[in-house]
């Protein structure tokens, strides 16, 4: 199955519940801010048997971000709810009436919410990491490398990163609306959203898993960021594999299970 930019589907703001899932309690619609009179909201997945470690999950496929980008990328993810990580499903707003700014503004917003509130949900705020898929990759990088949306109040921030088959460098993409509306921002912020242009020694833990095949988000645009976190003295590693812009076949998702684990295990 490829992950392109979806259709736009119109996002619907529930009231805040509490539901019972399989082997895990899903928490809907905490809402973290507004815009234009409209919530915006994550969910908050707990499993039965918690590990008081948290992931935030950036739902978002082309930059657009409703209940088909979870789902198309829950092999990516529930492999973590199975591992005894709370999951944080961030949403942001999106197209075509909103850009990638303000999905990256609302997300800023979101990520402070989650650090302030995390212990009410059993995680310790200083044990939380993020990932993301594609466009949520590439939020999810942002997020930990723009020294402008890290910390709470109390000074805490992103402890661990895995990024799926990031976008890295959005002067590649910006203003081509024909992949998606999102795209239809001033050139001239593309550097200030660009996770290449906010490496320095002060990132946290960062993992990039990169399907070398991949002509949607080039994979060497994650081996130029790989370099620039080596240079910069950050930890950081690049798993290769053998897929494109795709859900992975397997070996290929097991492999990157493992490292992804692997690295939140070591780093949370």
């Amino acid at each position: 199955m490829k992950i392109t930019g979806l259709p736009y589907v119109c996002i619907l703001f529930l009231l805040s519940g509490f539901v019972q899932a399989q082997n895990t309690h899903l928490e809907k619609n905490v809402v973290y801010g507004h815009t234009d009179g409209m919530a915006m909201v994550y969910d908050v997945e707990i499993p039965d048997d918690p590990n008081g470690r948290g992931i935030i999950f950036m739902v978002s496929g082309g930059w657009h971000s409703g209940q088909e980008n979870l789902d198309i990328s829950k092999p990516f993810w529930e492999i973590l709810l199975k591992q005894g990580y709370t999951l944080f499903q961030l949403y942001h707003p999106s197209m075509p009436t909103y850009k990638i700014p303000n999905a990256y503004e609302a997300s800023k917003a979101g990520l402070n919410h989650i650090l302030e509130n995390a212990q009410t949900f059993g995680v310790d705020p200083d044990r939380l990491g993020i990932t993301g898929v594609s466009s949520g990759g590439h939020l999810s990088l942002l997020l930990a490398m723009d020294a402008e949306a890290q910390s709470d109040s109390d000074g805490r921030n992103i402890a661990a990163v895995v990024a799926f088959m990031p976008v890295i460098d959005l002067r590649e993409f910006v203003g081509n609306v024909r992949a998606t509306p999102a795209l239809d921002f001033d050139p001239a912020l593309a550097p200030a959203l660009s996770p290449i242009d906010h490496v320095s020694a002060d990132e946290p833990p960062i993992l990039l898993i990169h399907g070398a095949n991949d002509t949607v988000a080039p994979y060497a645009d994650s081996v130029r960021l790989h370099e620039a976190l080596q240079n910069a003295g950050v930890t950081t590693n690049l798993v290769t594999v053998d897929a494109g812009h795709e859900v992975y076949p397997e070996p290929e998702m097991t492999k990157a299970h493992s490292a992804m684990l692997r690295w939140f295990e070591d780093h949370l």
